[in-house]
């Protein structure tokens, strides 16, 4: 009766210990699941200056970022002389670039015809801001830094 006893025992352990198992995923589908599910379009965290370190949550930093990135080219701005023929209002769209090492970088600037005529060292007081901003630290995604591609409007009025 015994040896019946432990015989059960020992063919409920064998059968039992199957259903432990863990199943494998193969390398391919785990990749192709990840990759699916990686927005390319979006990172974990912005750029951030040092003055934005404090801040929680990336609304609050990104925020943060562009009104930092929007004071440096104003006050870059207000010590150039704009010496003007006609009122100018207009908008100029920044595409900057911000690489993993968290240096910036002016793609292109968008302006209206007449602004670009009219205030012909323009482009090079933005390039110059740009040069001249302070540590910036790169956008990450899933903890690494990446490059991140930023428009930026910065409005212009001069009488």
């Amino acid at each position: 009766m015994i040896h019946r006893f432990l015989l059960v025992i020992c063919c409920l352990c064998v059968v039992s210990c199957s259903s432990w198992e863990t199943k494998k995923i193969p390398t391919e589908t785990y990749l192709a699941k990840e990759w699916e599910a990686l927005d390319l379009n979006q990172v974990d965290t912005y750029p951030t200056f040092e003055a934005c370190g404090d801040l929680i949550g990336q609304e609050a930093i990104k925020k943060c970022f562009e009104r930092e990135m929007t004071n440096v080219f104003y006050s870059s701005f207000e010590q150039n002389a704009f010496i003007v023929t006609t009122p100018i209002a207009d908008t100029l769209w920044i595409e900057m670039i911000v690489n993993e090492k968290g240096k910036l970088c002016v793609d292109s600037i968008r302006m209206q015809k007449s602004t670009r005529d009219e205030l012909p060292l323009l482009e090079s007081y933005v390039h110059q801001a740009a040069q001249n901003m302070s540590k910036i630290e790169a956008a990450t995604k899933r903890g690494i830094p990446v490059k991140a591609k930023f428009h930026l409007p910065v409005i212009l009025k001069v009488d």
